[in-house]
């Protein structure tokens, strides 16, 4: 038996590339997967490409509500079992739900599965379906904090999905980022982790769920959903922790300082206080007393120069 695998696919202005994350969804090496849309207002011609695939989808409009308004929307829309969430933007490999689920039948505990990912460029997706991956065992990872992505880069049984909770809809940077905190604070098991790049993750400039905000733009909405997930992990002051938080603490702290907002300090203490590097600690020390003598404008052109080639380099989820 082969249980129901529901994608759920919020989409927001994305004509260049949601048919091709239909299409992958659709293309599945295995029996049993229902693919739900949820167009959230779009007006570049995506609600005419979503209508096109016609029964082959289940498939609602919205008006713009946000992408963690679609994603609830598509979650209470489908019946699977198992959840998928995909980027409108991104594909799936053909072979990703056969692997993942004999990583289930592996493990039949699990509350879901991961994989690893590939970054893709625009027209990479049709030579990312082509790869042939070998057979690879799934490793046990217990602490979900090192998987980077993982609220997309999870195949996830609908009941944990029910206790981690909905979407946070006063959310709108970062999103995955909280919901990512959540599912760490209230999984109970070590996740099967295939480590083969099953998602294809699209590189791009525009919006999407996982988003670095490298514009530095919406401060105040990333900051929000820093917040929310310190509370949720609040409990944990391991190292690994620290520097899950450390990456976006310091990115908000960056763009703070190029604003001149006094909001830097805390941003900077907080960014001292997660790193694991020395080295970082001491020349943290050295912006913030610099923009207590001369300013944060001189302190925001020190940190880039001497300070960001310093902070963790692990990629921000």
């Amino acid at each position: 038996m082969h249980p129901k695998i529901s994608v759920l696919i919020p989409c927001f202005n994305a004509v260049a590339w949601i048919e091709e994350a239909i299409q992958s969804a659709l293309r599945q090496n295995y029996p049993n997967v229902e693919v739900v849309v949820v167009d959230d207002g779009s007006t570049d011609g995506s609600s005419e490409v979503i209508r096109s695939f016609g029964a082959a989808i289940v498939s609602v409009a919205q008006p713009n509500s946000g992408v963690c308004s679609a994603l609830n929307h598509a979650t209470r829309l489908s019946t699977g079992s198992l959840l998928q969430v995909l980027g409108a933007d991104d594909v799936l490999h053909p072979d990703r739900f056969s692997i993942l689920a004999g990583a289930f039948q592996a493990h039949p505990a699990a509350e879901m599965v991961a994989s690893s990912y590939r970054s893709i460029g625009a027209d990479e997706s049709r030579a990312y379906s082509a790869l042939a991956f070998p057979q690879a065992s799934p490793m046990l990872v217990a602490d979900p904090l090192t998987i980077n992505y993982l609220p997309t880069m999870a195949l996830a049984r609908r009941d944990f999905i029910q206790q981690v909770g909905s979407w946070n809809e006063a959310l709108s940077r970062w999103v995955d980022f909280e919901y990512h905190a959540r599912i760490a604070a209230a999984i109970t098991r070590p996740i099967p982790f295939v480590d083969l790049p099953l998602y294809g993750y699209r590189q791009h400039s525009g919006p999407r769920i996982s988003s670095q905000n490298k514009a530095q733009t919406n401060l105040e909405a990333a900051l929000r959903s820093l917040e929310k997930a310190q509370a949720a992990i609040g409990h944990r002051h391991d190292a690994v922790a620290r520097r899950w938080l450390h990456d976006q603490t310091f990115h908000l702290a960056r763009g703070y300082a190029a604003r001149n907002d006094r909001k830097f300090y805390d941003l900077i203490a907080s960014a001292r206080a997660n790193s694991d590097k020395a080295a970082f600690k001491y020349k943290a020390m050295a912006v913030e007393f610099v923009a207590r003598i001369a300013g944060i404008k001189t302190a925001s052109r020190l940190m880039e120069a001497v300070l960001s080639n310093t902070a963790a380099k692990s990629k921000p989820s």
